[in-house]
């Protein structure tokens, strides 16, 4: 069993390995400025509205991200408690236990460790540059974006 594993962590090591040798590519959001004195005046409140989204948008981040820690580590020790208490309970003597004990810590505790929240609070923020690219366009100003390499590509060159 434990052979299995080695040999699958190592096939997912050399695969992920593969994946690093090539170019990477990232989209770039290039913008054209407006035309007019009155659309250049409206992007710079754009900017400022961005620049004020983005430190709300920090802020979000941080204060979900604390109540996520909060939470996990005080599930983290109900599930310790509960641990400790249910392998006196169900025959576990220090590290041994009786064939089954386990199964029988598992039934006790295992929905405490259910609750463990995933930190997705990145994800989740309010997204900025999409306000601000709506607003650029409204003044007058064009978005697009485009697909470049960012890094090792002098690979693509070579492959031409």
């Amino acid at each position: 069993m434990s052979r299995t594993i080695i040999i699958i962590a190592i096939a997912a090591a050399a695969l992920s390995t593969l994946g690093a040798c090539g170019p990477v590519f990232d989209d770039v959001t290039l913008y054209t400025a407006p035309t007019s004195q009155q659309g250049l005046i409206c992007t710079n409140t754009c900017s400022t509205t961005r620049n004020y989204c983005e430190m709300n948008r920090a802020q979000q981040v941080d204060a979900c991200t604390q109540r996520v820690n909060d939470h996990n580590a005080t599930l983290e020790a109900k599930h310790n408690l509960c641990t400790a208490n249910a392998r006196a309970r169900c025959g576990c003597d220090g590290e041994s236990c009786l064939p089954g004990s386990l199964n029988c810590v598992w039934k006790a505790c295992g929905v405490v460790a259910r609750g463990l929240l995933t930190n997705r609070c990145e994800q989740r923020a309010m997204n900025c540059a999409t306000a601000y690219n709506t607003c650029h366009m409204s003044c007058g100003g064009s978005v697009r974006t485009e697909r470049r390499c960012v890094n090792r590509c002098e690979k693509l060159q070579n492959a031409s």
